[in-house]
């Protein structure tokens, strides 16, 4: 899934967009249909295609670092205080987005706390985050228009992302607005700075940012590609989608008692000890030491029957008599779909009656060499 939005960002002339995007004339159909490559190249829309740039350190452009910014309460305070007395000309911009999935920008001029430009717009399928860049340079724009000689320009942006990136370099994504702002810095140094401007905080010109950036998001989509910020988060959306189709094709039968879901996270399964989860994946598997697995695989030395007399088996720890019965759960109300139950998420129960069965009953009766013979030998 992330390869292929890695795949996206790659330039169009590297060896692996020609080894993902074949000609149809030199592949045949039932190559690309198999190819594991070719199947993860098809996954994802194709997207904005950045460059690969060299790293940035310009500092024409002022922009208020990590380090340095206060709190959200007070640096709103701060802005509120700027704006009632800023000199030169103030760019609030903001970004929107719809449940469409559509994102939009809005931005708002001032000069002397008067508004003198505004604007919004549409960026078709992207994220706040690219919205928020293209409403920052519209909004530069606007303000480079309306500039008198020596004026100064400050663009107040509510997302802290976009300015540690306008301060730095240019990322994949929207990475062609981010350099045109750059651009823009280097042709006027010193005269633009960018501030941190907290949303929702009711400073005027954020507020009618936010409003046009609502109203630019439900404007009408253009034919502009998506951004790699949206590829990225449309790829991990589906990711768990395509794994729950992969473990329906994989599932077996044998399973299907156990109510094992398809899961990306990590599993309670794995804060067990080695040893303890050895005994749950042979008990899932049927791989261990049970009596039709030994017969399956003609290990004529290995012994099939428990001390208590009957076979072994996964579910024969929940009978042997030699168990303790304070040990044993009960098997109720059904004992077979009790028996799936310990097996399957209540597996805690299960991994103590084998721990006390392998150490006190199995060790004792085969010894230590006799247990581990036939799977030394499998190995």
């Amino acid at each position: 899934m992330f390869f292929r939005a890695n795949v996206s960002r790659i330039v169009q002339e590297h060896e692996i967009q020609h080894a993902t995007h074949p000609e149809s004339a030199t592949v045949p159909r039932t190559v690309t249909k198999t190819v594991r490559l070719f199947r993860n190249a098809a996954l994802a829309p194709t997207a904005e295609r950045p460059r690969l740039n060299p790293q940035r350190f310009s500092s024409a452009i002022w922009t208020e670092g990590e380090k340095h910014r206060p709190p959200k309460e007070r640096q709103a305070e701060r802005i509120q205080k700027w704006s009632q007395e800023v000199s030169g000309l103030a760019v609030f911009s903001d970004g929107s987005k719809t449940e469409q999935e559509t994102a939009g920008f809005g931005y708002a001029v001032y000069r002397q706390r008067q508004l003198i430009a505004q604007g919004c717009g549409q960026i078709g399928k992207g994220e706040v985050f690219d919205a928020e860049i293209r409403g920052a340079l519209e909004g530069l724009r606007a303000a480079l228009a309306h500039r008198r000689r020596g004026e100064g320009i400050t663009v107040c942006i509510d997302n802290t992302s976009v300015i540690d990136c306008i301060g730095a370099t240019a990322p994949p994504s929207s990475q062609m607005a981010f350099r045109t702002f750059q651009k823009t810095g280097d042709a006027h140094t010193g005269m633009i700075r960018v501030r941190w401007c907290p949303g929702h905080t009711g400073i005027e010109g954020n507020e009618l940012a936010d409003q046009l950036a609502k109203e630019g998001a439900k404007l009408p989509v253009g034919n502009s590609l998506p951004t790699v910020s949206y590829c990225k988060r449309h790829m991990r959306r589906l990711l768990p989608l395509a794994f729950q189709r992969w473990w329906e094709t994989v599932d077996r039968e044998s399973y299907h008692g156990l109510h094992l879901k398809a899961e990306l996270k990590k599993l309670p399964e794995l804060t067990l000890q080695r040893r303890q989860l050895g005994y749950l994946l042979a008990a899932r598997t049927h791989h261990g030491d049970f009596a039709d697995y030994h017969e399956r695989f003609n290990h004529e030395d290995a012994k099939i029957n428990c001390p208590c007399g009957r076979q072994k088996s996964p579910s024969h720890l929940f009978y042997c008599r030699k168990i303790p019965r304070s040990l044993r759960p009960r098997l109720t109300p059904e004992p077979e779909a009790a028996i799936w139950r310990y097996l399957g998420r209540s597996f805690q129960t299960y991994v103590k009656l084998a721990d006390f069965y392998d150490s006190k009953i199995n060790k004792r009766y085969l010894g230590t060499e006799g247990a581990l013979s036939w799977r030394l030998r499998d190995e």
